[in-house]
């Protein structure tokens, strides 16, 4: 009898317990009241937070991670998410961008790309965007934001911007791909700059450098109709025509036509 009762009051104690965490879990004390977003760059904090689908007030231990995710990573410009719980009332998203690597031109409106070509949004305007302009390329009919463009040509350009150097990346203002594939590069001075094939990337990167420092300093980058590096063994510039350059002095850099005129 002294046995059956003790265990009487045993299940009932454990049931007090069990009610006791129950209700304290789904307390007030447990409610969300501060969502914060890292890793922000472009995007706006209040419409990641809007489209996390979490409000205040929700209750953190029923706050669903992978629903959380799904729904952010449906934005095109978010790659991926990680959602953190900060006990007892915050919710920390660390979000990754998809970084823009160059845009499209798409009849009077312009594409914005990842380097996985992605597509992100459309601009009206390139203004607060530094990237180059790829041309060259076609762009398949009703493409939309979040979805990727396949094309072979357009993914070489792609590569090509990602893996130049970002403070010679801002001096180009078009990446053409041609006949074969041969990039040709427009910066914003107006130079042509023959790139060929995308391989060798490096080597033609550091010559090209090298060549445009050298015409800077000798103020006669205007004089330039083109640079050839489609064989970085034998590089080429092309003065304009009746014009003489002086201040190159790059080993194997010939003064007159490319490989390719």
């Amino acid at each position: 009898m002294v046995r059956r009762r003790a265990n009487v009051l045993a299940f009932f104690f454990l049931s007090l317990l069990v009610l006791s965490i129950y209700y304290f879990m789904h307390s007030p004390y447990f409610a969300v009241s501060k969502i914060t977003v890292t890793g922000l760059t472009l995007l706006e904090e209040e419409d990641l937070i809007r489209l996390s689908g979490i409000r205040n007030g929700e209750n953190l231990w029923r706050l669903n991670s992978n629903r959380v995710r799904e729904q952010l990573t449906f934005h095109p410009q978010v790659k991926d998410v990680e959602v953190l719980r900060s006990w007892p009332s915050e919710v920390q998203l660390k979000v990754e961008e998809r970084k823009p690597t160059a845009v499209l031109v798409e009849g009077s409106y312009f594409i914005l790309l990842d380097q996985e070509a992605t597509y992100l949004r459309s601009l009206q305007s390139l203004q607060g965007f530094p990237l180059p302009v790829i041309t060259g390329v076609e762009v398949p009919a009703q493409v939309g934001p979040g979805q990727t463009i396949h094309s072979k040509a357009l993914k070489q350009a792609l590569d090509l911007c990602y893996q130049l150097d970002s403070a010679l990346l801002l001096r180009i203002g078009e990446v053409h791909v041609g006949v074969e594939s041969r990039i040709v590069l427009y910066t914003s001075e107006g130079i042509e700059i023959r790139f060929g094939v995308v391989e060798r990337i490096s080597e033609k990167e550091a010559l090209l450098k090298e060549i445009l420092n050298e015409l800077a300093m000798s103020g006669e980058l205007k004089k330039v109709r083109y640079i050839d590096l489609s064989s970085p063994k034998a590089p080429a510039i092309k003065p304009k025509d009746g014009v003489a350059l002086q201040g190159i002095k790059s080993m194997g850099v010939t003064i007159g036509e490319g490989i390719y005129d």
